[in-house]
């Protein structure tokens, strides 16, 4: 764990990313309660009662879309690569690392408190323990980065915790605090409900796999290509399997 990896005004320009639903002259969509999460690289973003939303190009011709094309600022560009490189750095410098690759998808949540929200489905229950490679398999190395001030600050609740059987660490979000782990079994994990306020992070994960590698981009046309590499692999594997044994795609968790 390491604080203040980013300077104030870096981190209160990364609260725009996940709000945007708009485009100048649009009237502003509200922010609603419950969560939302944007996959920046594919432009993807997901809310309980919007749905599935199209930051970059419309979803398909069967999906009306409610938002114009996603909008980011040379500002927003410079602290998204900011963001990969440091984390990148803070990794292969803890953990010794001779080759670590950045990789796909890199994750903006906004959290927003509220004792009248309800789930809508499971997509919305983002406190559940889980562990990282479990739903993505190239997944070697995790990290964090939190936007916002926790502890009654900006938002009540919203810890993130490690889960252990002889008790687990809590850990307090704070702005420009950054958590590393590996992503393996051994780091099972949750983040506690959200009670009041808004709360806001960077999830991004690496990789040693080369052939998973993804260069950073705010444009959403490299994730076709990454995607269909990783479906290759999969073909691949399959291929060397028993015919009477199948192979569940991870899920992502989007």
């Amino acid at each position: 764990m390491a604080d203040e990896a980013l300077a104030f005004a870096a981190r209160k320009a990364g609260h725009d990313l996940p709000h945007g639903w708009n485009t100048p002259g649009q009237t502003p969509l509200p922010l609603l309660d419950g969560p939302s999460i944007v996959d920046v690289n594919t432009g993807f973003a997901r809310h309980s009662v919007l749905g599935l939303q199209g930051l970059y190009r419309d979803l398909g011709k069967k999906r009306k879309p409610t938002t114009e094309r996603f909008v980011l600022n040379q500002l927003h560009r410079t602290l998204y690569q900011r963001v990969g490189r440091t984390l990148e750095s803070l990794l292969t410098s803890e953990f010794g690392l001779s080759e670590l690759h950045f990789s796909a998808p890199t994750f903006v949540a906004r959290l927003q408190g509220s004792a009248a929200w309800r789930a809508r489905d499971v997509h919305d229950e983002y406190w559940h323990p889980h562990v990282d490679r479990n739903n993505t398999a190239h997944y070697h190395y995790s990290a964090l980065l939190y936007l916002a001030e926790g502890g009654g600050e900006d938002f009540s609740g919203g810890e993130f915790q490690f889960m252990d059987p002889e008790g687990n660490f809590t850990v307090v979000p704070r702005a420009g605090r950054v958590v590393i782990f590996t992503s393996g079994q051994e780091h099972l994990h949750r983040v506690r409900p959200v009670t009041q306020g808004v709360r806001y992070a960077i999830s991004m994960w690496f990789t040693c796999d080369a052939a998973m590698a993804m260069p950073q981009f705010l444009d959403g046309k490299m994730h076709n290509t990454f995607h269909a590499k990783r479906e290759a692999g999969k073909k691949r594997q399959r291929r060397h399997l028993p015919r009477n044994h199948r192979v569940k795609a991870p899920k992502d968790e989007l």
